[in-house]
């Protein structure tokens, strides 16, 4: 999957919900080699907080990052009003704040679907909303969410992935033409190279992929 030229995303400002995961950190690397201005997102429980903005700022990338609370409701919102501030602009958004499917298992247990969806993807959810009004004035505004999965198929993996294609999906179908959302979901199996699902998720966010929307892919 090519984006064509170094300069893809020159001048675009983009939002990396969680650039402290491996996965968000190769995402924001790679926008910031194409052009793009960088708001990270730092998720505060996280150890290694700072490696991606020393990465980006030792590269020369305007970038701004903000820390937030991931388990705490209307945090994710808040990180997109901040994070709006700089720039006054936002061209595409990354969510990266990926579910450990590990730890959701009791979400499925004597609760319904709608719970199960506000409770696992709230954060993710949250930032697209919050979103979608601060880039519907951008010519081409781009929304790529990240899943991982677990290698072999389960219930919950599944549970996950279809409320995250169906939360997808009825963007795509309800936001102006100009509007291209789309995911990306990725095994935890070890060996999983974070590259791959940055190439894949800045497919999506450029050019070459305006005619995919509403769309979420696996990678194997």
């Amino acid at each position: 999957m090519s984006i064509g030229s170094i300069h893809a995303f020159s001048e675009k400002v983009a939002l990396v919900t969680d650039a402290s995961d491996p996965v968000g950190r190769a995402i924001a690397i790679q926008l910031a080699l194409n052009g793009a201005y960088l708001l990270l997102g730092i998720a505060s429980a996280k150890e290694d907080r700072v490696a991606a903005v020393k990465d980006l700022e030792e590269m020369g990338t305007l970038v701004n990052s903000f820390e937030w609370e991931p388990d705490v409701v209307g945090s994710a919102a808040e990180l997109v009003r901040r994070s709006f501030k700089p720039f006054e602009r936002l061209d595409l958004l990354v969510n990266t704040l990926m579910v450990d499917v590990s730890k959701a298992d009791d979400l499925l247990s004597g609760r319904s679907s709608k719970m199960t969806i506000e409770k696992v993807l709230g954060s993710m959810i949250e930032a697209t909303e919050c979103a979608i009004p601060r880039m519907e004035e951008r010519p081409k505004p781009r929304i790529v969410s990240v899943c991982r999965r677990r290698q072999a198929p389960d219930t919950v993996s599944q549970t996950i992935l279809g409320a995250t294609a169906g939360f997808i999906g009825g963007l795509a179908h309800d936001l102006p033409d100009h509007f291209r959302v789309n995911a990306v979901s990725f095994s935890d199996q070890p060996g999983t190279a974070p590259d791959n699902v940055a190439r894949t998720v800045l497919f999506l966010l450029s050019g070459e992929a305006a005619g995919v929307n509403g769309q979420t892919i696996d990678l194997i």
